[in-house]
């Protein structure tokens, strides 16, 4: 076992010995390349969704699970351990959890799948378009509406690069949405 020397901070105290810890990664469970780990966790990049983002769609369709929990299973730290069910007999808790994750992906592409499938240059063009702006800094004019930091979305358009999660790129359209109702009702 490897060991890193640590002093503590008293002036008086001797340095301590703690043992070091194996850095944790993303990838570092048993199942973490088996084909239905890998396929919820490219659901959960397809949306940009976080491990909270995941629980609140399940919790909303009243499936109880910690987000802790997810981890894990997107880790592949949960082995394929059978649960006993009267309905289904054996069934596998990796299998059931992909299930609830290709659920979810179906739910999230009735949702916001318009999002997955254009460009955030193009979502940010189809704003401007929206709210009629035409000329002048567009991206200072859009700021102003969504009311979020001027780097943020000049990055988004400039890179190309959607924000960390689906649920940042809801509240904006909605914000938009509503802008251009209050533009139309002047």
């Amino acid at each position: 076992m490897k060991f890193l020397l640590r002093t503590v901070t008293k002036s008086t105290a001797e340095p301590a010995i703690f043992p070091s810890r194996k850095p944790r990664t993303a990838t570092d469970g048993q199942l973490a390349f088996d084909s239905r780990t890998l396929e919820m966790r490219n659901i959960k990049a397809k949306y940009k969704l976080t491990a909270k983002d995941i629980v609140q769609d399940f919790n909303e369709n009243g499936i109880q699970v910690s987000a802790p929990s997810i981890q894990s299973y997107l880790q592949g730290n949960i082995e394929g351990i059978l649960k006993k069910t009267k309905k289904q007999g054996e069934i596998d808790v990796v299998d059931q959890m992909l299930e609830l994750f290709r659920e979810m992906d179906a739910r999230m592409e009735r949702k916001y799948g318009h999002f997955s499938k254009f460009s955030m240059r193009q979502i940010i063009d189809g704003w401007y378009k929206q709210l009629g702006i035409t000329s002048g800094s567009k991206i200072r004019k859009l700021v102003e509406i969504l009311k979020m930091d001027y780097s943020t979305a000049f990055l988004w358009y400039q890179e190309d690069r959607k924000p960390r999660s689906i649920k940042v790129l809801v509240e904006c359209q909605e914000t938009v949405d509503r802008a251009q109702k209050a533009l139309k009702a002047k």
